[in-house]
């Protein structure tokens, strides 16, 4: 562990096995990026959002530079003061530790730098909430904060706005006002900095969790909801379609409380009343199916549209084609289109485009299914741990459930996908989709 002296502006030192680069961080008193730290609140609040803040920017760095992906050694931290004396600088340098091993893995070594003490604006008074539940304006967070509501009546939602991203932002702004201001669920917003290139980050659950760990602590709440369904909570290594995984991982959630500990002092509870579910027995739950179809899932936040070739389009298609409820309109048709170069535009750069992924994942499905034994160790490795082989296998027939209706309907013309779920059908039996469909169809929000 460092320690030393630094000042305004907060800095991030990146150490590698030949030279060291000095990183400024997103300050919170930039033009877009505003938390509004309050003058008498703890310090601890400031260096929660930073160090959240810096493993987005380590994330960052390593998507850019292939030289300090591999020579990554050290990353020292600025942290105020007054946490720093306070803290167990030991615990939290093995949380950060954990995360990084796990989320980038690589071994990363963290300290500390010790800087002044932070002051904003005016403080506030902040209204007692029993939950605050996050909010991105997708489809689990809609369900999410309904759920929430009944659960616990007095709720926030809370969505964390990263800087440049005014598309998906009005997604939020919309429901806001069709839902959550009709429903007397007041919303609050954090902002963060921009997201990281294309794609889904990884760190950016570490980061919505501190934030809602700010919030909470604000609010005098002691229980954060984390709406996000079982099979991505848990997702195993299939394929390419897993780069999402940790957002909601149960070893990030841990870290989150731990920091939340650590620099707070303050005991947070993270839920996730949906981790039993899929999306299609979310999206079926559902006492607002009809605005299901309003919110964001797209992987891509570029265009303010759901594109159709992610993973996250992909899975929120079978979701609402089981459960039966009307989708939104996507930008490009998975089982439909032909054209692979389109695919590709929008997938993982060069290759068969993002039709291999889906594949990828009605193979995974299949072996759930037919041969679970043949899955390869690593990836059961986390459904095992967890012990959501139900779960998966649910998920397992959702995904050839909705191919059955898309086939039906006649919207699968994609060939490769048409060959695919023909042989897929020789193994799967018929009745069995059709009695998964009728069941996640008869589900109804107690």
């Amino acid at each position: 562990m460092t320690l030393s002296t630094i000042s305004h502006p907060l800095k991030l030192r990146i150490i590698t096995s030949s030279n060291e680069l000095v990183v400024p961080l997103p300050n919170p008193d930039q033009t877009n990026i505003k938390p509004s730290f309050g003058k008498s609140e703890p310090a601890g609040l400031y260096d929660l959002y930073n160090i959240a803040v810096a493993m987005h920017e380590i994330e960052r760095l390593l998507h850019s530079s292939a030289k300090i992906r591999k020579d990554i050694k050290e990353v020292i931290l600025p942290i105020t003061h007054e946490t720093l004396r306070d803290m167990d600088q030991k615990a939290v340098c093995n949380i950060l530790g954990e995360l990084s091993l796990a989320i980038f893995s690589r071994n990363i070594e963290f300290g500390f730098e010790s800087c002044s003490d932070y002051q904003s604006g005016l403080d506030r008074e902040y209204c007692e909430y029993n939950a605050v539940c996050l909010f991105s304006g997708g489809a689990d967070s809609f369900v999410g904060v309904l759920d929430s509501k009944g659960r616990y009546h007095d709720i926030l939602a809370l969505n964390v706005r990263h800087d440049f991203s005014s598309k998906v932002n009005g997604y939020v702004t919309r429901l806001n006002d069709s839902l959550l201001s009709p429903e007397c669920i007041p919303l609050e917003s954090f902002d963060v900095p921009k997201q990281i290139g294309k794609g889904y980050s990884q760190t950016r659950g570490i980061l919505y969790q501190a934030c809602a760990g700010i919030s909470a602590f604000r609010h005098s709440s002691k229980k954060v909801v984390l709406s996000e369904c079982g099979t991505t909570i848990y997702q195993p290594h299939f394929g390419l379609f897993d780069r999402v995984t940790y957002t909601s991982d149960p070893l990030v959630q841990m870290a989150s409380k731990k920091l939340v500990r650590e620099l707070l002092d303050y005991k947070l509870e993270i839920v996730t009343p949906f981790e039993g579910s899929t999306k299609s027995e979310m999206f079926a739950s559902s006492r607002h199916k009809e605005q299901l179809r309003d919110t964001f899932s797209c992987i891509s936040s570029r265009f303010g549209s759901n594109l159709g070739c992610c993973y996250g389009c992909a899975i929120r298609r079978i979701g609402f084609l089981v459960a039966g409820v009307e989708d939104c309109q996507y930008d490009y048709d998975l089982f439909s289109i032909e054209d692979n170069n389109i695919l590709t535009h929008y997938g993982r750069g060069k290759g068969a485009g993002r039709m291999t992924d889906f594949l990828e994942l009605m193979r995974f499905s299949l072996d759930v299914l037919v041969d679970y034994e043949s899955i390869h160790p690593v990836k059961r490795r986390r459904i095992e741990q967890h012990h959501k082989k139900d779960l998966f296998r649910r998920f397992s027939l959702d995904t050839f459930a909705a191919l059955s209706i898309a086939s039906e309907n006649g919207h699968i013309r994609n060939s490769r996908l048409r060959r695919a779920y023909a042989d897929a059908m020789n193994y799967i039996c018929k009745s069995d989709l059709e009695e998964r469909i009728e069941r996640v169809r008869e589900l109804t929000n107690d």
